[in-house]
């Protein structure tokens, strides 16, 4: 008699992250198999867990791009857009917004180790150290 285990979402995903890892296969290729897989022992309800729970494992690994926005008003979807753009940074990345209402205006952004400040304050600031050199 076979004894069927009961997996988690947790256990697929790390399945699913040490699977991909080091090759060259398309990770797409192996959620898809994954899904038949899971409808077919009638498990297809857990597909939604192991994407998160795998998303949280390459953001742990710093291997899942994820891009901070600041600003002191929600940004539409096209501006952020323009920011990525023109900071250089990948369409396809996850952005996380942050209403900031201590800022006067303008953006920062946060892109794994890198900051980019563009805020009003920061140029505000900048001005200012311009003007002291003049004078």
């Amino acid at each position: 008699m076979t004894r069927h285990v009961k997996k988690t979402a947790k256990q697929y995903a790390i399945a699913l992250y040490e699977l991909s890892t080091g090759t060259s296969a398309d990770v797409e290729s192996y959620i898809s198999r994954l899904s038949s897989i899971l409808k077919e022992e009638g498990s297809g309800y857990l597909l939604p867990g192991i994407l998160k729970e795998y998303r949280t494992i390459l953001t742990k690994k710093n291997e899942l791009p994820e891009v901070a926005v600041h600003s002191a008003e929600k940004l539409n979807d096209s501006t952020v857009r323009e920011i990525l753009a023109r900071l250089d940074i990948d369409a396809q990345t996850t952005v996380i917004s942050h209403i900031d209402k201590e800022m006067i205006g303008g953006v920062f952004v946060k892109n794994n180790n890198k900051l980019f400040d563009l805020s009003l304050a920061r140029r505000l600031a900048r001005l200012g150290q311009r003007l002291k050199s003049l004078s």
